[in-house]
Order: structure tokens, then sequence, then C-alpha cells
């Protein structure tokens, strides 16, 4: 079975327009999509070897649907891995993905932009600082995978995770 983790940037003041889709498949397979690269042909791309899940933390399933008007749940199975989370680990105080990474004492370098989204936008404008996002974004789609791998050696199986699709 071959899952896929995303985790996308959007402007989220001002049009909701995602900005940078980072994806990876396993730990060591990380991709991404930018500019005129976000459109359905391209996502369609990164998606048709999945034939497990699509892992997503939070609303960037219905983000890129509405971004790019595709259906992406009519054809995959999708999961909101922040509501598997919640289930999970239900004594969790706070589910924002940091805290979460800290709960598996899952290692970030950056935290740059966990504080301030408005640097995120800004840092994108320059060639510089997009470097650090899209690091920013690779570390936050490695470490789904780490959650989600934590979680499975804890006892989830896939029959329970597809409790948790998106419909």
């Amino acid at each position: 079975m071959k899952n896929i983790f995303i985790d996308c940037e959007w402007n989220t003041f001002a049009n909701s327009k995602i900005f940078l889709i980072g994806y990876a498949y396993n730990l060591s397979s990380f991709g991404i999509l930018t500019g005129n690269k976000i459109c359905p042909t391209n996502l369609e791309k990164i998606l048709n070897p999945v034939t497990g899940f699509i892992f997503v933390y939070g609303p960037d399933i219905g983000f890129m649907e509405k971004h790019m008007n595709i259906n992406i749940r009519k054809k995959h199975k999708c999961i909101n891995l922040l509501a598997l989370v919640r289930h999970e680990l239900p004594n969790l105080k706070c589910y924002k993905l940091y805290k979460v990474e800290q709960h598996f004492n899952i290692s970030r370098k950056s935290m740059a932009y966990k504080y301030d989204i408005f640097q995120t936008l800004a840092d994108w404008k320059t060639p510089e600082g997009r470097k650090k996002v899209i690091e920013y974004n690779q570390e936050d789609v490695i470490n789904l995978i780490r959650i989600f791998n934590n979680l499975r050696k804890s006892g989830l199986t896939y029959r329970k995770v597809m409790k948790y699709r998106i419909h």
C-alpha cells in the first residue's frame, strides 16, 4: 500500500490561494508543487501512485479541491490526521502539529513559522525566504509521516484509519 502525506501553505488572509504543496510518500521522497505547477494535472500525477491513503493535517484537502475546482475525495481515500490524532491521543492539551511532534519526541529544526504565519507569506516573496519556507514545509510533511508511524507502532490499524476518511 502506497500512501502520500501532503501539507499546503496558503495565503490565509486575502484570497486563500495555495502557493506551496509539499508531499512525500515516505521519509526520503519529498517533493513540491509551486506557482503554475499547482494545477489538477500535476496534482493527479503525484496522487496517481497512491494505492492507500492521502494524509493531511487539517483542511488541506478542502483547500486543494476549492483552489483547483476538483473532487479529490471522490477518487481517493483522504484522511485528516488531525482528527485521527485527537481520537488516538485524547489527553493532549493542544493538537497543533508541533505539540504532537513534541509528544512523540520528534525533533524540528525550524519553529520560525509556527508562531507567525505573516512571516511565511513575507518570506515566500524572496528567494532566500522561499528556501526557508520550503524547508519548513518539508519538515511538516516528513513529521506527518513520523507521527503516523508512531501511531501505527501504538497499534493503530488501517481498518481504524478508515473511520477518519474525509467524505
